[in-house]
């Protein structure tokens, strides 16, 4: 029986270890945050040059309407302006 109690102790310190030793081999709660923090910048960095991006699109967009507005306008005026003086 002495050797049977001495073999209990060992399994018990050789368990102790082994859950030691796997439990200390994830990451601690400040490398968690940090990770986490560092994704959440780089998705809200993300979203930034998306929304930068659409807004260039949208003043383009814009630009490129109020260019064509204004060639019109100009085309109308013109050829009424020719209207006018092809009647006279």
């Amino acid at each position: 029986k002495p050797k049977s109690n001495q073999m209990k102790k060992l399994f018990v310190v050789i368990l102790a270890g082994a859950t030691l030793t796997v439990t200390s081999c994830g990451p601690s709660a400040e490398e968690k945050a940090k990770k986490e923090k560092e994704y959440n910048d780089s998705v809200q960095k993300w979203i930034d040059i998306m929304m930068k991006n659409a807004n260039a699109t949208l003043t383009s967009s814009k630009d490129s309407v109020d260019a064509y507005n204004a060639k019109k306008q100009s085309e109308d005026s013109i050829a009424k302006f020719e209207a006018g003086n092809k009647k006279k």
